[in-house]
């Protein structure tokens, strides 16, 4: 059984280990990834999804002023959708 993005997050984020949960800063990057989503009307599987958030959320740790990149969020979106077929929103 292949494991999920989200586990394989998990494991990469171990470096982080030693930063306190900064829960503001994770739902910024939540409403980043969905104003991307909805701008480009894609959808995603939750899986997906986390992974983005994630990804963006362990970038935006490295930062001094742990601030999302708006840029970076859209650049993950515009990888993803160029590496996978995706569903356009209804």
């Amino acid at each position: 059984m292949q494991k999920s993005s989200y586990h394989k997050k998990e494991k990469s984020a171990n470096i982080y280990n030693k930063k306190d949960w900064d829960c503001e800063l994770y739902v910024q990057c939540t409403q980043a990834i969905e104003k991307y989503l909805n701008k480009y009307e894609l959808s995603f599987n939750l899986d997906r999804v986390l992974s983005l958030i994630i990804d963006l959320y362990l970038f935006s740790l490295t930062k001094n002023n742990k601030q999302i990149d708006e840029k970076s969020a859209e650049w993950l979106i515009e990888k993803l959708q160029i590496s996978i077929p995706v569903k356009m929103k209804d």
